[in-house]
């Protein structure tokens, strides 16, 4: 039965999210047996009235199974999206029965049940990411049997289960826009499997998938340039929330391997900018700041901590980046001066007294080009 599914996937071309390809199971033995439990001769059902494309989500299949059980989405239920890894469990017949999902924000609840033997297919593992690209359904008109991912590197997870089937239908990102599609939404995107929503009871009644952006088009940094900006003035000693971490404009994920280029781009060198000028920080200085960073680089996410400042000015430092994808905001680095005025005139890490932040930088080349920072040569 694997092996019959298997081959249909090899023959089904891609097509568009509404034009998913199907075709009945040939066998005639397997078939007999399916009309013997009630599964329906005509076209497979196909459903979409639960999916709803919210947040960075791009576009959506039908839902292929049945109409029984409680309706689930990852999504809209749970706010989560962007795939790590989905684990399926098998029963002893070799029937699909249940679906789990890692996502970057968090672990999605068994859809179904997880009694069974249990397989997980892996988009990011160990700093890989390989996302999914398009799948291989197999069910009838009651409840969905078994599946097979296929990869962008061209690798597949499966066949998972599959006993029970009647139909197989091939499903892959649509290659124009479709009703399923966020208005706006560019067809020419990548688009990736990154969610999942159906119905589920003591099995798979129905399945189906979000697309979204293959975040692997983010990772390749255009610039990237530094700054100190005044977010707070304080007449007193306060407490006041910071923030470290990286925030994104857009409303797309970050793979690991954004933050490890953009560390790579910092490193090369960068523009420390101001209101009236700036410098170019050299390789010299600024391998040093791209060590200190790359956790922050990393992190998409912020932590807040409290600190108590005294009376003056809170400058947060500012790493400004842009790629395919948006602009992104990293911050890690927080310093006093007594003013809004009298900026910081080093980049993190490279004032000459850390308590001096208006003070010399370790190089002159280094200070920003304005008369209230003083040079050591002059």
């Amino acid at each position: 039965m694997q092996q019959k599914a298997f081959s249909i996937f090899i023959l089904l071309s891609l097509s568009c999210i509404l034009g998913a390809t199907s075709a009945r199971l040939r066998n005639s033995v397997l078939s007999n047996s399916l009309l013997r439990q009630g599964a329906s001769s005509k076209n497979p059902p196909r459903d979409n009235s639960s999916a709803h494309c919210v947040g960075p989500c791009l576009g959506f299949t039908l839902r292929m199974g049945g109409d029984g059980g409680t309706q689930f989405d990852d999504l809209n239920q749970n706010g989560l999206f962007n795939m790590r890894s989905i684990t399926v469990s098998v029963d002893s017949r070799g029937t699909l029965n249940g679906i789990q999902v890692d996502y970057d924000n968090g672990a999605a609840p068994w859809h179904g049940r997880n009694d069974g033997t249990t397989h997980t297919c892996h988009i990011r593992s160990g700093g890989s990411y390989d996302p999914i690209v398009s799948y291989l359904i197999l069910h009838n008109s009651q409840a969905v049997q078994g599946i097979t991912f296929l990869k962008k590197s061209g690798l597949q997870c499966g066949p998972y289960g599959g006993h029970g089937a009647f139909w197989a239908t091939n499903v892959g990102p649509p290659p124009s826009l479709a009703s399923t599609l966020r208005p706006g939404t560019d067809p020419l995107k990548q688009m990736v499997l990154s969610g999942v929503f159906g119905r589920s009871s003591d099995r798979m009644d129905g399945l189906g998938f979000y697309f979204g952006q293959d975040l692997s088009t983010c990772d390749n940094v255009l610039s990237t340039s530094g700054r100190w900006i005044n977010i707070r003035n304080f007449p007193v000693e306060t407490e006041f929330a910071i923030e470290i971490g990286t925030t994104h404009t857009d409303e797309f994920g970050r793979s690991s391997e954004w933050g490890h280029e953009l560390a790579l781009t910092v490193s090369a060198g960068f523009e420390f900018g101001g209101a009236s000028g700036s410098v170019e920080v050299g390789s010299t200085w600024s391998e040093s700041i791209a060590q200190s960073y790359s956790s922050s680089f990393e992190r998409s996410t912020t932590q807040t901590t409290t600190f108590s400042f005294p009376a003056g000015s809170l400058w947060q430092w500012q790493f400004l980046t842009v790629d395919p994808c948006g602009t992104s905001m990293t911050f890690q680095d927080y310093q006093i001066t007594p003013n809004a005025f009298t900026q910081p005139c080093c980049p993190p890490g490279l004032f000459e007294n850390p308590t001096k932040p208006n003070g010399y930088c370790v190089d002159d080349s280094l200070s920003l080009p304005i008369s209230s920072c003083p040079k050591q040569n002059l």
